[in-house]
């Protein structure tokens, strides 16, 4: 039996004045105006373009944006704590010609008490094909690079695992232990149910409590017509889905030793 998103929201809130409002807030939304990616002395930057494939919510002050270091050598993202990213692939062939669905990365920011209104949603979203794949994954990394953050993408194709460790930048991803075998692996597999009802699960309960605070129409357009078992068509609540998956990643903590304390080889403090 296919469960499409809608009828599972109604059914989870048992109310259609809940739904009405999820409805509503579609045709509310101002898209905004879509950006492009650029180098600007080697930091990224998001500029406005009428030929851009990008729609920002909230860019990040100067001095915290395109954070990162380098753990054994690799690239990695310094600013996880700010939230995570989704990516659904654009599948088939190489060149946008050629078909297929789009391709979505969704950056989610990580709800905080601090800010309830202005956290726990979407602040970038990507939708669109661009001419090959390879350019669409330097779109990713580079939108990585900025936020901060680390992503979570189904692995249907894996051709955007295979670029992001060509270019040293696998440390940007989010691995996932594959059930057959238990061995580590870059993204989700599509055969897990599990995955695949829990992504769909997320989905309902972020339209349900913070629908208000997506931007991005296409976004709630496609969660309105999900179908957990033909996902194709339905980029941007694949991607939006897949970012609020990988907020579930543990981050690991830095303890800062404390000031104005000297350490001996030995462990003795000298105060």
């Amino acid at each position: 039996m296919k469960i499409k998103f809608f009828v599972f929201l109604l059914t989870l809130v048992g109310s259609a004045v809940r739904a009405d409002s999820f409805r509503t807030r579609i045709y509310e939304i101002d898209i905004g105006s879509p950006h492009i990616i650029k180098m600007d002395n080697g930091r990224i930057k998001f500029v406005d373009d009428e030929k851009g494939m990008w729609y920002i919510k909230e860019l990040l002050p100067e001095n915290e944006s395109n954070k990162f270091e380098f753990k054994f050598g690799k690239q990695s993202p310094a600013n996880r704590e700010y939230g995570s990213a989704g990516l659904d692939p654009f599948a088939h062939a190489k060149k946008a010609g050629d078909g297929g669905s789009d391709a979505s990365v969704t950056i989610w920011k990580r709800y905080s008490s601090l800010d309830p209104d202005n956290s726990g949603m979407p602040v970038a979203f990507f939708i669109g094909r661009p001419t090959t794949k390879a350019k669409f994954h330097e779109q990713v990394a580079n939108a990585l690079i900025y936020y901060g953050v680390r992503c979570l993408g189904e692995r249907s194709p894996t051709d955007w695992c295979d670029w992001f460790e060509e270019n040293g930048l696998e440390n940007y991803l989010i691995e996932t232990k594959r059930k057959s075998d238990g061995e580590k692996i870059y993204g989700l597999a599509p055969q897990d149910k599990q995955a695949r009802e829990e992504h769909l699960a997320l989905m309902v309960e972020s339209s349900y409590s913070d629908h208000n605070k997506i931007w991005f129409r296409r976004i709630l357009e496609d969660r309105l017509h999900f179908d957990i078992d033909d996902r194709t068509d339905y980029d941007g609540a694949m991607s939006s889905g897949m970012a609020i998956m990988a907020l579930k990643e543990s981050i690991p903590q830095t303890k800062e030793r404390p000031k104005n304390i000297r350490y001996l080889r030995k462990g003795k403090i000298i105060r």
